[in-house]
């Protein structure tokens, strides 16, 4: 390959051009090994592509889509390299070029990240939580993608978002009571108390990513634009978060007791009457919820042991 990469510096494309006319009877791996000596671009692409060796050539390949790369030919290559089972340098070319890259590459690849997660021994590079973060900031300034699928991506990869985003998925849990009630479906159990089966690791990793969002919760629902709170929108949120835990009430108010004491520290101390939260939490019960109650500290201490008092839905 030396050899072949100096002549090309020397003499382009119309060396190897020439070459490979000259060499038809090359095999699919010699001809490869020709297109890999030159720089991986559109024109050596459509030479892969004319002498049929697409899978070989990206299996083996390292591109570098530099800044003059058109969102095409990032979504052409991010296409190929996932392909081929190259999982982890697709996922370095849309993390470093995610602002160039397009949509559907960009989810393409966290998609093919997540499946890749699952493996015993996960080849996914040692830059997976800056990758991510650049992916799903570039996301957010799309149009054609919504709120719910970035907050789909950010539930998938919550461990790697603790710290070093605001989370879209805290919007989305203001405007969705049904998905709060899956977050404390998914830590606690019914009040029935009806014995459950040992938790699999796909349950585990679901109450702990639960856990983690809540905890992490501070967007009030209701929240206007300028900050203050639409109080009929509160209310309807929690009553329709309420009814959605039924079998969870107790857990479920312990919750908006969180939220009443988020929304009266602002100032909204009409806030006391929502629902469920005057009920689980009187005004008198605000000063212990702010520093953490014996409740709340017995679940944090719970959800950290693994013990199974916990739900594993």
């Amino acid at each position: 390959m030396g050899y072949a990469s100096t002549r090309y510096r020397t003499d382009g494309l119309a060396w190897v051009d020439r070459t490979l006319e000259e060499h038809q009877d090359w095999s699919a791996r010699a001809r490869t090994a020709l297109l890999l000596a030159i720089p991986s671009d559109r024109p050596t692409w459509d030479r892969v592509e004319g002498q049929g060796v697409v899978q070989e050539y990206w299996a083996r390949t390292r591109a570098y889509l530099g800044h003059g790369t058109t969102p095409q030919d990032i979504a052409y290559a991010i296409s190929h390299l996932l392909g081929a089972g190259q999982v982890a340098q697709a996922f370095e070319q849309a993390g470093t070029s995610a602002q160039q890259t397009p949509t559907a590459a960009l989810t393409q690849t966290l998609d093919a990240v997540l499946q890749a997660l699952q493996e015993p021994q996960p080849a996914v590079g040692h830059l997976a939580e800056y990758y991510v973060v650049r992916i799903l900031g570039a996301l957010d300034t799309r149009a054609d993608i919504d709120v719910s699928a970035i907050a789909g991506y950010e539930w998938a990869y919550l461990p790697l978002l603790r710290h070093d985003r605001c989370l879209r998925l805290h919007e989305h849990l203001a405007s969705a009571p049904d998905l709060f009630a899956q977050m404390i479906a998914s830590i606690h159990r019914p009040a029935n108390g009806e014995p459950r089966p040992e938790p699999t690791e796909e349950e585990v990793a679901r109450a702990h990513h639960a856990y983690d969002l809540l905890n992490s919760w501070h967007t009030i629902p209701g929240t206007r634009p300028d900050g203050s709170i639409d109080q009929d929108a509160l209310f309807a949120w929690a009553a329709a978060a309420r009814a959605a835990c039924q079998d969870r009430l107790d857990s479920c108010d312990d919750q908006l007791g969180k939220v009443q004491v988020a929304c009266v520290a602002k100032g909204q101390t009409d806030c006391r009457d929502s629902p469920g939260a005057a009920q689980s939490h009187p005004v008198g019960e605000l000063r212990r919820l702010e520093t953490g109650g014996r409740r709340s500290r017995r679940v944090k201490d719970r959800s950290r042991a693994w013990l199974p008092d916990l739900l594993w839905p």
